[in-house]
């Protein structure tokens, strides 16, 4: 119990990872963490993929614990004993786990028995809530209990709110709206700094739907790791059966843009990145909690490229020349890639082939190699911009300083290239 994998049979475990990578249907690597390992557990999978070299009632495990290395036989099981959790799996007198049971942490609690419920933290004034589904709870519709946490929050001294769905992988995205809908009615919660939104690799579905909801309306502050489905998404799986082999495939079929085009990414990434090892969940530490409930929000922006866009758009160059390079130094927005982000937003005014939009992400590039003097591709963008407006002896400058941040890169061979195109 708690031991390291090393092999699966002969095959090292990166590799067995690798292999089994194929079969799993993800979204994104965070899907990969969050459900791809079940994979592992499936002799057949072990078998097709080359893992093991033939399908057996046992597999061999090689494992290392306390720096002792030596192999288990585990012997496997019928598939109506597996574990039916789509994502995290209870203990049971069946199934073990590495964690110290004699106290449960907050993110824990009431699992086997609630998909959602609250706790108060009198001492600092808090509300801990902790939703692990989007579908009604056999005891309590979701509405009921929005009303009935809200109705909690009105009576209480509470100054902040961390709201948990780390381990919410999905259900009925149509149960979202009354707890947006509260949070908006009520400001004293809704802003920044009494607003903490916690997601991880677990969260996916219809809570990816409820993570884009909060983060598009409301002021939360979102804590953990990215989402497991892209912001963007298909959805809602139906049965098709295979007519050759007779095997039943689930495709998605509905298309879910609760945000802008523009803004599709592979996932929902928080403002304040934390991840818990192995150790943590052992231990029963949570250091994704403890940083929501320790983190300094005082001049933070959790969306420092929409707060620096409205101050270019607003004309506060002034302010934005003074704050963005503070906030590139600032390690709370270690998680925000300024460079590639404000490339995007420069390419945006590039591609609409407007002059005076043009000439604006001229401004916007200037901006960025004043902040990253090596980024070669911003150099790259800046003289294709000077190319469209005509200015060769500008386009030939910044052209040549790409290629030489990159020379054998292929940033460089594209400067290269547009060179040559100018010098015909």
């Amino acid at each position: 119990m708690g031991a390291k994998v090393l092999k699966v049979g002969e095959t090292p475990i990166d590799k067995a990872l690798e292999l089994i990578h194929p079969v799993v249907p993800i979204e994104n690597e965070q899907y990969f963490k969050a459900y791809g390992l079940r994979f592992l557990l499936s002799p057949e999978v072990l078998h097709a993929q080359g893992i093991i070299p033939e399908l057996s009632e046992n597999v061999t495990l090689t494992l290392e614990k306390e720096g002792k290395v030596y192999e288990h036989v585990f012997e496997t099981i019928p598939v109506k004993d597996k574990p039916k959790a789509f994502n995290f799996t209870l203990p049971t007198a069946q199934w073990l786990t590495a964690r110290n049971t004699d106290t449960t942490p907050l993110y824990l609690k009431h699992f086997e028995d609630k998909l959602y419920y609250f706790e108060y933290l009198e001492d600092i004034k808090t509300l801990y809530v902790r939703q692990s589904s989007v579908f009604d709870d056999a005891n309590e519709t979701l509405e009921q209990f929005y009303d009935r946490m809200f109705e909690f929050i009105d009576k209480h001294s509470i100054e902040k709110l961390v709201y948990d769905v780390r381990l919410n992988g999905g259900g009925n995205n149509y149960n979202n709206l009354p707890l947006i809908k509260g949070l908006l009615a009520r400001p004293k919660i809704n802003k920044k700094g009494s607003f903490y939104f916690i997601i991880g690799r677990d969260t996916f579905s219809a809570c990816q739907n409820l993570t884009n909801e909060i983060t598009r309306y409301t002021e939360a502050i979102l804590v953990g790791e990215p989402t497991s489905e892209n912001v963007n998404f298909y959805g809602d799986a139906r049965p098709v059966l295979l007519p050759n082999s007779k095997i039943t495939a689930y495709l998605s079929y509905i298309w879910w843009q609760d945000m802008p085009a523009l803004e599709n990414a592979k996932w929902t990434a928080p403002s304040i990145p934390v991840t818990m090892s192995f150790n943590d969940y052992k231990r029963n530490q949570d250091p994704v909690l403890e940083a929501a409930l320790t983190f300094n929000a005082k001049n933070f922006e959790p969306k420092p490229i929409e707060y620096i866009t409205d101050l270019y758009l607003s004309g506060q160059t002034e302010k934005l020349a003074n704050e963005l390079p503070k906030m590139v130094q600032d390690p709370r927005y270690a998680f925000c890639d300024f460079e590639t982000e404000l490339n995007k937003k420069g390419n945006l005014l590039l591609q609409t082939g407007n002059a005076s939009q043009v000439q604006a992400s001229i401004q916007v590039f200037s901006m960025i190699v004043q902040l990253f003097p090596n980024s070669a591709s911003t150099y790259k963008n800046m003289g294709e911009a000077y190319i469209a407006l005509h200015d060769t002896d500008k386009a030939r400058e910044v052209l040549s300083n790409a290629i030489t941040l990159d020379t054998n890169g292929n940033i460089g061979k594209a400067a290269r290239a547009m060179l040559t195109e100018l010098d015909k």
